[in-house]
């Protein structure tokens, strides 16, 4: 008793360590999963930034750059004249000559470390460059470098403020949208008001004033969601097959003490079985042979049925644990003929008429069919019946009903008794081996948890099925159903 009492203390234990790694690893992978869920958020807020900062910075030279096509156009149609425009060279190599053209801008030198652009509106007469002291035509190097010297006063002689540049945001938005559904697909850009709740996922313009409203992403949860997939498939597979395998080695762990337990159960029992028909035999034989009980004939044939008695009650004992033995290795023999259900029951209930009228025991036969064939092994199937008569006389209230019917070409044969019945977590097991329902941990009535488990065997080796029935005002009803005898089966 104290074993089984540290086997459950141990498996406890297992089970605990079993429930805290369990706890462990799923906070492990939540927390993991979440920093990759911040990480793949981080990046879409980086790449969207990226997305917005370029789109307003076009929208931006866009705008820059027509309004300085304006102020040029202004200037152009507004003066028809040549616009001079004059700045200090270090090149002397600058020469000039006549040269007529149509709006053009022309740049000549009349001195020394000095140039002149003439921006030309008409057809008047104006000086093109003329590079080289021996007038050839301009050298790309050289007029670029003057290009970029006169580009240069442009630009210092422009009033920066009168370009200015405000972003159209509904441009903004427009492409901003656009920009953002095609790299990401559902993911949808709204406006929102300067005033609600801070978004992580928010962009401005540059030009904007905080009290103005910004646009704000929606939808980006599923874009993140389908991002960390298949880390989160991962790690939820990983998590799976971990319990999954806790599970099953704390079930073997349990089913392994409970089948030492049940072994210890059938030993202690089979042992006690052994002794009582080897000590009777001994007896009676010792008295034979020591109390002169050969000189009397009637106390010798007693003696001797007492010892024949137990020597068959030991003979079957040992075929019925042969028989399962052979039953788990698959090695069992059936010699299957024509056999008559009702004729069988019949035969072993009037084999059992003494032992029922010693236990008191009511036995009520309900044939309702008395042509019922089955194809079966004689032996085998009248040993699978008395498994059940016998459980039925040990384990009922001294009421016993068998019960043979017929339905869609199968044979019924019903064993109840009006004990107790079979509890609701034995009613599974109670087909296995060395399973005995146990009464405050003490088996009152003597067995080895081997009947039932040879009884299904070899009913289900006859091609048919043995299941445990509820039915009002009975304990235990074993209800085995068998497929009739037909002419196929003589073949």
């Amino acid at each position: 008793m104290k074993q089984y009492t540290q086997q459950n203390k141990q498996l406890k234990l297992i089970g605990w360590l079993m429930l805290i790694s369990a706890s462990l690893l799923s906070l492990f992978i939540f927390q993991w999963i979440k920093s990759q869920y911040r990480e793949a958020e981080q990046r879409l807020k980086e790449d969207v930034q990226l997305i917005f900062t370029t789109i307003e910075n076009n929208i931006q030279d866009s705008i820059l750059n027509r309004q300085v096509a304006a102020v040029m156009g202004q200037q152009t149609h507004g003066d028809s004249s040549l616009h001079t425009l004059s700045f200090a060279t270090k090149d002397s190599s600058l020469q000039t000559a006549p040269i007529r053209g149509k709006r053009s801008i022309h740049f000549y030198s009349n001195k020394p470390g000095a140039a002149t652009i003439l921006h030309q509106n008409d057809t008047a007469a104006a000086d093109a460059i003329i590079i080289g002291p021996d007038a050839a035509p301009a050298d790309h190097q050289v007029a670029n470098k003057v290009l970029r010297l006169a580009l240069q006063e442009i630009m210092n002689n422009i009033d920066v403020a009168a370009f200015k540049t405000e972003t159209d945001t509904a441009l903004l938005r427009k492409e901003f949208s656009t920009a953002v559904v095609q790299r990401f697909g559902d993911i949808d850009v709204r406006w929102r008001p300067a005033n609600e709740a801070f978004s992580l996922f928010m962009y401005r313009s540059r030009d904007a004033a905080k009290e103005d409203a910004y646009l704000s992403l929606t939808g980006y949860r599923l874009y993140l969601f389908k991002d960390i997939l298949p880390q989160a498939i991962f790690c939820l597979a990983l998590l799976l097959l971990t319990v999954l395998a806790f599970i099953l080695a704390y079930r073997n762990t349990r089913q392994q003490n409970l089948f030492v337990r049940q072994k210890d159960h059938f030993i202690s029992n089979i042992s006690h079985e052994l002794k009582t028909p080897v000590a009777t035999t001994k007896i009676a034989l010792e008295a034979l042979s020591r109390y002169d009980a050969l000189e009397d004939p009637q106390r010798a044939q007693r003696y001797l049925k007492m010892a024949n008695w137990e020597i068959n009650r030991l003979e079957t004992m040992i075929s019925k644990i042969m028989d399962t033995t052979q039953a788990d290795h698959g090695v069992l023999a059936l010699d299957l003929q024509k056999v008559s259900l009702p004729e069988l029951v019949q035969e072993l209930t009037d084999s059992w008429q003494q032992l029922l009228i010693e236990a008191q025991v009511s036995l009520q036969l309900d044939i309702r069919e008395q042509v019922a064939f089955v194809k079966a092994d004689y032996t085998h199937l009248t040993g699978a019946i008395y498994n059940l008569l016998d459980n039925a006389v040990k384990y009922g209230n001294k009421r016993i009903r068998i019960s043979i019917y017929k339905s869609d070409k199968s044979i019924y044969l019903e064993v109840a008794d009006n004990g107790e019945g079979i509890p609701q977590a034995y009613r599974v097991k109670i087909f296995e081996k060395f399973v005995r329902i146990p009464q405050e941990n003490i088996h009152n009535i003597k067995g080895y948890g081997l009947g039932l488990s040879y009884a299904k065997y070899i009913i289900e080796a006859h091609r048919g099925r043995l299941t445990l029935e509820r039915e009002t005002g009975w304990g235990a009803v074993f209800s085995i159903c068998l497929p009739e005898y037909s002419a196929e089966d003589e073949v």
